[in-house]
């Protein structure tokens, strides 16, 4: 088998041979003029690139970025010879700048690219790729010498005790004291400060010689003797020793600076390249052979000290750096007189080591910078050391290593970063993993990488993941006969049983090498084989036996059992609750021999169940009505006998009817109950008994009057939540109608209190009854156009569409002409089969009189060319660079209708359309041709003028979509039409005018109308309420999808021209 290298070096040399599109190369020359005596001109100098840099920027015509820079150093995955050669827009603006100089780019003759130069670059591709490779590999291989040398350096620390005990001489005893009872910050930066006026710089050099670890650790018992250390190494390692003197769980971090991955233009640029490229022009060899010279020249390009280093890319970080040491020098000399003695000596050197110690008390790592003496302050240990920071490795007294880079780093998360690091998966694999409860190393004898500490290291390729048998079977696999646990864990305890009776279980796992395919049991004797539970686990297809279908029907069961037929639950999953799990059933298994009896008798169960679930509807309907009623009933009748004058009164004096002023008896009874004083028009306030008491006659009114509009609204309610039975026949009843006009009785009553009331007012009324025997709310605030749009829109009633128009034929008591269409401007055969366009001479025109400046193009497409609109409509324009409502939610999103068809709502095309502050932005992406050129013939076609769409919405309806009432006003040029495209389904189009109380239209839009809008009725309140299914197509050439989704749904593509062009 070929390996990945030699497959793409061959299928790269096919593509360039068969590469027939030629590409233009634009050549730059900056000329630079001084003021001054002499003049001189550069190409391609830093200044001038930069500029032509930024001037390039603005340009919004290309489609990659290209990016130009002074430094040699480049990105690593991008290198010279893989830029795409791509034409600048010329520029239109020249400044002269203020220092003089003025900048004149001179456009050259684009070079002709022979075969010969495309097999160059491909060869110079090549070469690039295994220098990049080979950088790549010295990358890695520097950072596995830092992390050797860290775990040399610090074994040899620890196990040479010597250098603590020398170093706990030195420390003071009140620092001893103080360590074991809690080493906390404060404790911390007391001991650095010591620290630090105990060891001093020295310029004397401490040579090591014959090995490493002996001669290094004997150089390091002279600096503690002396007191001295020569750098940042050396002053970490004292602290380290100190720390770990003093009992502290402790570790030494180094910031390594390994060798850069990135790529220079002398690696690119190399001489033997070039000679390799002029002797390979026309060779014919193998891959073997080709990859063999490939390694061969690489070999012979060198690499450079200025190659190895970051420092070309951080030039501005470095100044940075110093004034921040410049910064933290005055800091640590205003600690203390002892530390300012030590500021003289040199430390501009950076400094790539410190210590890190653990603190009990807060659980946490604390970081410490012998080279600064500061503690806990990680934010500044990054602007102190060797930029970039991209690796920070930490070693602790047990020799456990791990990357605390994310501490450290402010910029880890950036693609700057991510770009300076190697792959992460290598750089994990590299360093210590932990196995799981559920996860194994296999095979058994896989050899170790690595050990840290006494623990092998392997890589993460040979992990493996383990499950039991019950959870394999989850995945359509069983344990192979005679296989054994390859490990065995602790189960979980039982913690339904008695605390005497829980006993420690054990769980034996397996290895997917130990499974296989799952095999369904067999049908026997006509009967469903079952588990011990009399169930059959399904949870896959694969899982069902032979012989049976699984139905996923509800109550399918029941049915079985009456018609003795032979069925098992289906067990699909299990969930966990109350403290234990459940199995999750769906359907039932059954023979295959049955599926069609089954089917239809679950189908007539069904069709029962919902005729009686429509009889229970309609009896609670009715029951709440009478209960509604009844009360409405009982609430007159106490009306009438308590909130009026006393009739005991009246049976003992027949002579108070003839008084005007009538008044209620007080007795015992009367005045042992609490009262509540109510006061009606046309009584006096002191008529009413007990005026003086809680309730002020006003308040009592209010209350009143309160308690009838809640009647009032609750009517509204049941009418409203159960409207279908409003048009049933059987309901309107000659007693519901007697009850109906009591409540339009009621209301009168109502508004007469409610006027009287100035303090209390509702903008809440019943309406008289409708045609459909039902209530509807019409505050004052609803406009005719939204009450037209909510008419319309009702799903659970059937509106009345006769008052609908139909365009394509003409009409005269509406003021709709439908005529022939003669174009002012004749498009071309041409261009008519490539829009897929009608001829002109079967287009009809629709008109309507009161509406100057809407026109209707009657189904101008051909029939084929329906279904492919909608397809270009989903799988093109929803893809980038359009911008869809689905994007909002997940970024980078592809296959917008495969992955997300049914979210998709709407689609943006060239100026992006912004809903959020609706408006337009100036600069954008161009629209498609087909787009531009279709709005062009139909704008001159119709004697408008000539129209160049820059900006395209399309909108993607269901049966339920809806448009809401709105006016197209976003656009700079609202002199332009709007020309809105319909395939699909039909859709309702309500078209008002500039104000919501303004007459109405409404008409249909058939697949392959074209509503043109311009002039006075270019800002009109325009809305689609309603999406009619009447159009049914069938195209064996189209997917099957697009079909199914043109009979459901429907497409509106809107073109509009947002700003004026030349």
């Amino acid at each position: 088998m070929k390996s990945t290298a030699k497959r793409r070096s061959e299928r790269l040399q096919c593509k360039s041979k068969l590469a027939l599109a030629e590409k233009g190369c634009t050549e730059n020359v900056d000329v630079s003029v001084n003021d001054g005596n002499n003049s001189s001109f550069k190409q391609g100098n830093s200044k001038s690139t930069e500029n032509a840099a930024k001037t390039f920027k603005k340009q919004k015509t290309r489609k990659r970025k290209i990016s130009i820079s002074s430094d040699d150093t480049v990105d690593s995955n991008i290198s010279e010879d893989e830029w795409e050669e791509v034409d600048f827009a010329e520029p239109t603006n020249y400044e002269a700048h203020s220092d003089g100089t003025v900048e004149v780019t001179i456009r050259g003759a684009k070079p002709i690219e022979t075969e010969e130069s495309k097999w160059a670059k491909f060869i110079r591709q090549q070469v690039n790729r295994k220098i990049r490779d080979r950088q790549i590999n010295c990358h890695k291989m520097h950072l596995l010498c830092y992390i050797a040398h860290l775990r040399i350096w610090t074994r040899a620390l620890i196990q040479h005790e010597t250098l603590t005990s020398l170093c706990l001489s030195l420390i003071p005893e009140g620092y001893i004291t103080a360590a074991k009872h809690g080493f906390d910050v404060a404790v911390a930066e007391r001991f650095m400060k010591w620290f630090r006026s105990a060891f001093q710089f020295t310029k004397r050099k401490y040579i090591s010689t014959n090995g490493f670890c002996n001669s290094q650790i004997r150089r390091l018992e002279d600096l503690i003797g002396e007191r001295a250390y020569e750098d940042d190494k050396d002053l970490a390692s004292l602290l380290f020793l100190c720390l770990l003197s003093l009992k502290q769980c402790t570790r030494l971090c180094l910031s390594c600076q390994p060798i850069t991955q990135k790529l220079t233009m002398n690696m690119l640029r190399s001489e033997h390249t070039e000679i390799f490229v002029k002797k390979n022009i026309d060779n014919n060899d193998n891959s073997a052979v080709w990859e063999k010279k490939l390694y061969e020249v690489t070999k012979k390009i060198k690499i450079k000290a200025d190659d190895c280093s970051e420092y070309s890319d951080v030039k501005k970080c470095q100044v940075k750096k110093k004034a921040n040491i410049k910064k933290s020098k005055e800091n640590v000399e205003s600690n203390s007189d002892q530390i300012a003695s030590t500021s003289k000596r040199n430390i501009d050197s950076e400094r790539n080591y410190w210590v890190e110690y653990w603190d009990h008390n807060n659980a946490r790592w604390i970081c410490m910078d012998p080279w600064y003496g500061s503690v806990d302050m990680p934010e500044g240990l990054e602007a102190n050391a060797t930029v970039p920071m991209h690796y920070v490795v930490c070693i602790d007294n047990n020799m456990g290593m791990r990357d605390v880079t994310a501490r450290y780093a402010s910029k880890f998360l950036s693609a700057e970063m991510r770009r300076l690091r190697v792959d992460s998966s290598w750089w994990t694999d590299t360093l210590k993993i932990c196995i799981l409860k559920y996860e194994a190393i296999y095979p058994e004898d896989q050899a170790p990488i690595g050990q840290i500490r006494g623990i092998d290291i392997y890589p993460r390729s040979s992990v493996f993941h383990l499950d039991g048998a019950l959870n394999w079977m989850k995945h359509a696999r069983m344990v192979k006969a005679g296989e054994k646990p390859y490990k065995v864990v602790k189960g979980r305890i039982n913690h339904r049983a008695a605390s005497q009776l829980k006993e420690s279980r054990s769980l034996e796992l397996y290895g997917y090498w130990q499974t296989e395919p799952y095999v369904p049991p067999k049908v026997v004797n006509g009967r469903i084989p079952r588990n011990e539970f009399g169930n059959l686990y399904v949870y896959k297809s694969s899982m069902v036996p032979e012989g049976c279908v699984h139905l996923q029907l509800s109550g399918l069961a029941a049915i079985c059992r009456q018609l003795d037929i032979d069925c098992v639950p289906a067990v699909v999953g299990w969930e966990f609750h109350k403290g234990g799990n459940h199995p999750i059933i769906d359907g039932c298994v059954i023979l295959k021999k049955h599926e069609r009896i089954l089917r239809e008798a679950w189908k007539e169960f069904y069709e029962k169940k919902q005729i009686a679930a429509k009889k229970r509807l309609k009896e609670r309907a009715l029951k709440n009505w009478r209960r509604l009623v009844k009360g409405m009933l009982t609430m007159k009748k106490v009306r009438a006998k308590f909130l009026v004058v006393d009739h005991r009164s009246m049976q003992v004096d027949e002579k108070l009817e003839k008084k005007e002023d009538e008044v209620t008896a007080v007795d015992d009874t009367a005045l042992s109950w609490p009262q509540t004083i109510f006061n009606f028009p046309g009584a006096s306030i002191r008529d009413m008994v007990g005026w003086q008491l809680r309730l002020t006659p006003k308040e009592a009114a209010a209350k009143i009057v309160v308690a009838i509009i809640g009647l009032a609204i609750g009517a509204y309610a049941v009418a409203s939540v159960y409207k279908p039975l409003q048009v049933s026949v059987d309901f309107r009843t000659n007693w519901i109608c007697a009850r109906v006009n009591y409540c339009a009785t009621i209301k009168g009553n109502m508004t007469n209190v409610s006027n009287k009331l100035s303090t209390r007012k509702t903008n809440e009324d019943l309406t008289n009854v409708d045609d459909g025997g039902g209530y509807r709310d019409r505050s004052p605030s609803d406009s005719l156009f939204k009450r037209t749009f909510k008419f319309y829109k009702r799903h659970d009633v059937v509106p009345n569409l006769s008052e609908v128009l139909n365009l394509r034929s003409s009409l005269s008591s509406h003021g709709i002409v439908c005529s022939k269409f003669e174009p002012v401007v004749a498009p071309s055969d041409g261009i008519l089969i490539k829009l897929g366009l009608r001829p002109v001479s079967k287009w009809t025109v629709s008109t309507i009189t009161h509406r100057p400046g809407m026109i209707m193009l009657n189904d101008i497409f051909e029939p084929v060319s329906h279904l492919q609109w909608i397809k270009r409509s989903l799988f093109v324009y929803a893809e980038p660079p359009g911008f869809t409502n689905v994007g909002l939610k997940v970024s980078k999103v592809r296959n917008v209708f495969k992955e997300y068809g049914k979210q998709l709502r709407w689609s943006t095309l060239g100026l992006h359309y912004d809903w959020a502050t609706k408006v337009y932005p100036l600069e954008g992406e161009s629209l498609p041709e087909e787009l531009v050129s279709l709005s062009d013939v139909l704008s001159q076609a119709l004697g408008i003028g000539p129209m160049y769409a820059d900006a395209a919405i399309i909108n993607y309806y269901s049966r339920k979509s809806t448009l809401a009432p709105h006016v197209d006003r976003s656009e700079r040029k609202l002199s332009s039409p709007l020309i809105s495209l319909s395939f699909g389904q039909t859709a309702i189009y309500l078209a008002g005018g500039t104000d919501l109380d303004d007459p109405i239209d409404a008409f249909y839009i058939r697949s392959g109308d074209v509503l043109v809008v311009y002039g006075s009725q270019r800002l009109i309140y325009h809305a689609v309420p309603r999406i009619i299914k009447d159009k049914q197509f069938e195209d064996k050439d189209q997917p099957e999808e697009i079909v199914k989704y043109a009979n459901e749904n429907r497409v509106n593509i809107t073109l509009r021209q947002v700003d004026e062009h030349k």
